[in-house]
């Protein structure tokens, strides 16, 4: 299935979409049934990702 966007692999567009998903306050289960993962370690790298992120922010404000 061709999308138009050469510089982008599926891979990516997937990983962009889960990261975007975690950090917009997703749950493991919710990524789950977005990204049709079997089991929640796959979605737990990008929630235990998001929540980093979130604490480094509000730790430096």
């Amino acid at each position: 299935m061709e999308a138009g966007l050469p510089q982008c692999s599926p891979h990516g567009l997937r990983k962009i979409g889960a990261v975007r998903a975690a950090e917009a306050g997703a749950s493991e289960h919710e990524l789950m049934a977005m990204f049709g993962w079997d089991d929640a370690s796959m979605a737990r790298i990008y929630t235990r990702k998001a929540a980093q992120k979130k604490m480094a922010a509000s730790g430096a404000a």
